[in-house]
């Protein structure tokens, strides 16, 4: 469990820590709850739904898959894999610069979603030295509009990579694609040159999926985070910052909340008032968040 849950002071938390915090922690969503900052920056906040993973395709199977002239046939690896039964080995053989593989796939949506595939590649040289070495795409229903995201040669590893992103802020639209009904998932591996070969196996795709959870983070990004004090938050309650009743506010880092700030509950659907609002100064995720200790009363929508 992530320090910051318990109130120790952590300055160098980190964004991956912060969000596995988050993700295990919404699991009681109960006890915590996004609210809306009245007045607050749209372009602050945090990005966190509790919704659940979307399975796009778990590559378990070559069902569906199809793919180009230069791409060689994929078989199954039960061996290497990220998740479930198996991956699916891709390679290259010599015609184009570029290997394409791709699947219709039961329509989702991706609002407020990472769209995200697990890439094995044994050796990032045997991809294109300049420009873009791998493609990751996501095509509406029309097969016509979708989004991409590029990756050169610098920004991948050997070994496993995560690749994609958010769709409407990491990739790039092509044409005006319907995010909420997209159907085609699609990735290009390119070389240098039309006669390079990528042997069968040397990159591998697992596990196509849509995540919408805190560690995903999406949603609203006019979000305050509010989880009550509890005795597990020993050290805050002993250094005298907070009380068992307590609340500990999550607050976007360029944002700072006072005393008698309102928020919007959208849970409760009412507007609630922050009252002995106190910063703790020494913990605070850089770039992320800051995090307040204060009281929370129910108010009548202020004037």
């Amino acid at each position: 469990m992530c320090a910051q849950l318990y109130g120790i002071d952590d300055p160098g938390m980190n964004e991956e820590d912060f969000l596995d915090m988050l993700e295990e922690f919404g699991r009681d969503c109960e006890r915590w709850r996004f609210l809306t900052p009245l007045n607050i920056d749209e372009n602050y906040g945090f990005k966190i739904s509790d919704a659940p993973t979307i399975i796009i395709d778990s590559c378990d199977s070559l069902s569906g898959w199809n793919y180009s002239a230069s791409a060689i046939a994929p078989t199954l690896d039960t061996n290497a894999k990220r998740e479930g039964l198996a991956s699916i080995n891709l390679g290259k053989s010599s015609g184009t610069v570029d290997a394409i593989y791709d699947k219709d796939v039961t329509i989702f949506d991706g609002t407020v979603k990472e769209v995200l595939v697990w890439v094995y590649i044994k050796d990032v040289t045997q991809l294109a030295v300049s420009g873009t070495a791998i493609r990751i795409s996501v095509y509406d229903y029309t097969g016509v509009s979708g989004y991409s995201r590029d990756y050169t040669q610098t920004q991948i590893a050997n070994g496993w990579n995560s690749l994609g992103g958010f769709l409407l802020e990491d990739f790039v639209a092509d044409g005006a694609p319907d995010i909420t009904r997209l159907k085609n998932i699609k990735i290009t591996l390119y070389t240098t040159n039309p006669t390079d070969t990528i042997p069968l196996g040397d990159i591998k795709m697992d596990y196509w999926r849509a995540e919408g959870t805190a560690k995903g983070y999406s949603i609203d990004r006019q979000t305050l985070i509010i989880i009550p004090i509890t005795e597990r938050d020993a050290k805050l309650i002993e250094a005298g910052f907070a009380n068992i009743g307590d609340f500990k506010i999550f607050a976007p880092h360029s944002y700072d909340i006072k005393s008698h700030d309102f928020v919007y509950d959208p849970i409760k659907n009412m507007y609630l008032e922050l009252e002995e609002v106190r910063s703790i100064p020494t913990v605070q995720i850089t770039g992320i968040c800051k995090i307040f200790i204060g009281k929370v009363t129910n108010r009548p929508v202020p004037p």
